[in-house]
């Protein structure tokens, strides 16, 4: 027991719940959100060169969707850690507490975090 707690945390903190999650159906909505809040700038590269359609229609197309719309604002390392710190795993943590609501689309996940990320520059650029 002790063994998998750890790799899930290990997962968690390195963004790779959404490849854990991948077979499985019915995987919480923040494994979509978990990838982008822990990954550099090669990471969202692949998941936005691996997508398929612009319409977050599935969890994987949300991170890749939610990936592009990041990098737009994240242009360095040190910017995607800005956000990431500021926005991404902030939010990440609060989906995960349970004390804001779990989306229960794609679609909802990737507005929540736009609606997010838009405040944050917002807040960043005055």
């Amino acid at each position: 027991m002790k063994k998998e707690v750890c790799e899930e945390a290990r997962r968690l903190l390195s963004g790779g719940s959404l490849a854990a999650y991948r077979r499985q159906r019915g995987a919480p909505p923040w494994v979509a959100l978990n990838v982008v809040a822990h990954a550099d700038l090669a990471v969202l590269k692949e998941l936005i060169a691996n997508r398929s359609g612009r319409h977050p229609a599935s969890w994987e197309a949300a991170a890749a969707y939610l990936a592009s719309e990041t990098m737009s604002v994240a242009t360095t390392e040190h910017a995607l850690r800005d956000v990431q710190c500021d926005v991404l795993i902030p939010l990440e943590l609060e989906l995960l507490s349970g004390s804001r609501r779990s989306p229960a689309t794609p679609l909802e996940l990737t507005t929540l975090v736009m609606v997010a990320i838009t405040d944050h520059r917002v807040r960043r650029d005055g």
